[in-house]
């Protein structure tokens, strides 16, 4: 079925309204679907990862991972990580090609320090992006 149709002619104008309106509709199908997604999961959540602080401790040879809420502990070597990447506003730290975690630059407390520190352990592995 056509849309452009309008009695025995061909609408051009008619035509590309309607795909526009469907074009639309279909972008705001998807959206609605990946909210409602995402709402899901944070509801079928059993830990409680979504709703809980992280909190990370760097020192000369490791970083500590805390989360208090799902009682959670771990470290890692730096030597472990597959690199560094700094934005303007987060340093992204890549566990594998696939898999990073953010820290946001507005909550690190003392932030040249901790570029100083940061990049002599991830020297070699470091991208500004």
């Amino acid at each position: 079925m056509f849309i452009g149709y309008d009695e025995d002619y061909f609408s051009i104008v008619r035509f590309f309204i309607s795909w526009i309106l469907m074009f639309v509709f279909t972008i705001l199908v998807l959206v609605f679907k990946i909210k409602r997604k995402n709402a899901q999961r944070v509801k079928t959540d059993k830990t409680g990862a979504f709703d809980s602080i992280n909190t990370l401790r760097f020192y000369e040879d490791r970083i500590v991972m805390e989360n208090k809420s799902i009682r959670s502990r771990g470290e890692l070597k730096y030597d472990q990580f597959h690199a560094l990447m700094e934005s303007k506003e987060y340093f992204i730290f890549y566990f594998t090609a696939n898999q990073a975690s953010l820290i946001k630059k507005q909550d690190i407390k003392n932030l040249d320090e901790f570029k100083n520190f940061i990049y002599e352990k991830f020297r070699g592995n470091y991208k500004s992006i």
